[in-house]
């Protein structure tokens, strides 16, 4: 807990998620232990509140390397809704008003609430198009396991079950679903080309899909990873990346984040730059402006201050007829 907290000692776990090893020098001697544990971290943002704008890395404060060492990563938005609030509260109560026994408290379960805030958080624009029929079929089988009523599986049990599949169950990659997780990797990559910052999509993140699918088969003591291990972990990969990375069209945000719009102006100016010099000009008209503006899915408010602001500061020289230079 309080990852953020630990200030210049994040350098220290690059060595251990990596080789999954850590180096100690005491008294001279410098001696490599072995590291092998599930890292399970949370943090809270720098300003208290997460801000959509900025990325993962300058909310919490931590550097990119790090952060691509972990497998998945989900954030928790505390968004005000009237029936989480009041479901979350009562929850709360519960739990302070039980006394000194040991009963047990029902899990806390949102069901309506929950499915509404995604239908609302995702109902707009392109993004609303994104189909992901794995990741709905995930949803679904989790929400009838929790309206069937299903006991949980005691403690003991877990922790014998997850014992016995670590020593003696080591599945292996199915051909198809290696296809899956191919697929998977090259639609990142493709959608990740032009990452500057933020979270880059790397070998990392495929090596993650693989070790999750091989726990998925592990948990039902299988041999083999099947196609639905493969479209399991796809799908929470997804869900993984839309929430720090992608925007609200489904494509992964370059550097992670919203440039700002000096930073889109001089992207702007650099694509100008190489349009002239590749065809031998240098006069735009508006109409080119705006289209070369669309076909790099340029980040600004406002095309035409955009337009204005560049002619004043002397990058773009007006012409007049509808026609700019650069300068």
């Amino acid at each position: 807990d309080e990852f953020d907290k630990m200030g210049a000692d994040h350098q220290s776990l690059l060595e251990v998620m990596e080789q999954q090893e850590v180096s100690v020098a005491k008294a001279g001697l410098v001696a490599s232990l072995p590291a092998r544990a599930t890292i399970v971290a949370a943090a809270n943002p720098e300003k208290g509140h997460y801000d959509s704008s900025g990325s993962l890395s300058d909310n919490i404060k931590l550097s990119p390397a790090l952060l691509s060492r972990f497998d998945l990563i989900f954030l928790m938005l505390d968004q005000p809704d009237e029936e989480v609030d009041g479901l979350l509260s009562e929850h709360v109560m519960r739990l302070h008003g039980r006394g000194s026994g040991k009963e047990n408290i029902p899990a806390l379960t949102f069901g309506k609430a929950t499915q509404r805030r995604r239908a609302g958080g995702r109902g707009g624009g392109r993004g609303s198009q994104r189909s992901d029929s794995g990741k709905d079929r995930l949803l679904e089988r989790i929400r009838a396991l929790q309206s069937s009523g299903t006991k949980p599986v005691p403690l003991e049990v877990i922790q014998k079950c997850v014992a016995y599949a670590r020593k003696h169950v080591a599945p292996v990659l199915t051909e198809e679903a290696r296809v899956v997780l191919k697929r998977c990797y090259l639609e990142l990559r493709s959608q990740n080309a032009n990452c500057v910052g933020g979270i880059p999509i790397t070998v990392r993140q495929l090596e993650s899909m693989i070790r999750l699918a091989e726990a998925r088969a592990r948990c039902e003591m299988r041999e083999r990873v099947t196609v639905e291990d493969a479209e399991d972990v796809v799908a929470i990969m997804r869900e993984s990346l839309y929430s720090t990375v992608m925007d609200e069209y489904g494509s992964i945000k370059v550097g992670g984040r919203k440039k700002g719009k000096h930073a889109e102006a001089k992207r702007y100016l650099t694509t100008l730059a190489k349009m002239a010099r590749a065809q031998g000009r240098r006069t735009f008209s508006v109409q080119e402006l705006y289209g070369i503006a669309d076909d790099i899915r340029l980040q600004v408010d406002d095309m035409v201050n955009l337009v204005e602001e560049l002619n004043y500061a002397g990058e773009l020289l007006k012409k007049g007829n509808g026609m700019y230079s650069l300068a």
